[in-house]
């Protein structure tokens, strides 16, 4: 079964996102609703009005998957069911908050 996952913030550098995920990815532009709030060094989303910009990952393996759920668990971030919007269309996703600045 494959994943999808919404990123924002750290996870849209690129170079971050190869690392993390193991292999180099191409993530369509996307945006769920809500917003982005800033508490220290930690930026947490927020359900809410308002858009939040990120990259759309489609077709995860479960490895990947897991890959980007330790990644959030180190910064304290936990898995919130979000619905994205990308030029292809929208789709259920993940999407990780929290943190420990939230």
């Amino acid at each position: 079964m494959s994943a999808q996952v919404f990123v924002y913030g750290t996870l849209c550098h690129a170079p971050l996102l190869a690392v993390v995920l193991g292999r180099e990815a191409r993530p369509a532009a996307a945006f769920v609703a809500g917003a982005v709030v800033a508490s220290g060094d930690c930026a947490a989303w927020v359900a809410g009005a308002g858009r939040v910009a990120g990259r759309l990952l489609v077709g995860l393996t479960g490895g990947e998957a897991e890959r980007i759920a330790f990644y959030a668990a180190v910064l304290r971030q936990e898995a919130v069911p979000c619905r994205a919007e990308a030029e292809a269309g929208a789709c259920d996703a993940v999407l990780y908050s929290g943190g420990a600045g939230a």
